[in-house]
């Protein structure tokens, strides 16, 4: 009798970021960076209040659908001609997913700051700042987790 061999299925999934993702098919304005500086942003919460139902096992929504902040200070900072945004301690749950955690500096790259499932894009510099927060949870085979996406709206206070 022949043992069972484990059988492990990857997924070698790829995602292109468009700006369409950000305003549901309609033109985006250009991506800007605001001036060095702190600001109090608010997220718009409203689009993870019903998340789809593979964000969840089994394909089962629960209420609260998501955690995630309303309301965050973060920094932009420059180091030399390389700019950062300093998230502090970010924490955000989409679903059934894997939590999305920021504690370190997330890069400024073709306009976006972006790093581990976390991806900022502002669209206004001038006071109120504003922009897009992509929120990115890859599904997980280690512990079977599903994947969930959700693109939210801020503005400075």
């Amino acid at each position: 009798m022949r043992a069972a061999l484990p059988l492990l299925l990857l997924c070698a999934c790829r995602y292109e970021y468009r700006d369409s993702d950000t305003d549901a098919g309609t033109s985006s304005p250009e991506a800007v960076i605001p001036d060095v500086g702190c600001y109090r942003l608010v997220i718009d919460r409203a689009p993870v209040q019903t998340l789809p139902d593979t964000c969840f096992q089994n394909h089962q929504p629960r209420q609260p659908a998501a955690d995630v902040p309303g309301e965050v200070s973060w920094c932009i900072r420059q180091e030399g001609e390389a700019r950062q945004l300093d998230v502090g301690s970010f924490h955000a749950v989409l679903g059934d997913a894997e939590p999305i955690v920021l504690t370190e500096l997330l890069p400024e790259s073709e306009g976006r700051f972006a790093k581990y499932g976390l991806t900022v894009r502002f669209t206004s510099a001038d006071p109120p700042v504003a922009g897009t927060i992509r929120l990115e949870a890859a599904p997980t085979i280690t512990t079977p987790k599903p994947g969930c996406t959700a693109v939210l709206s801020f503005a400075s206070k």
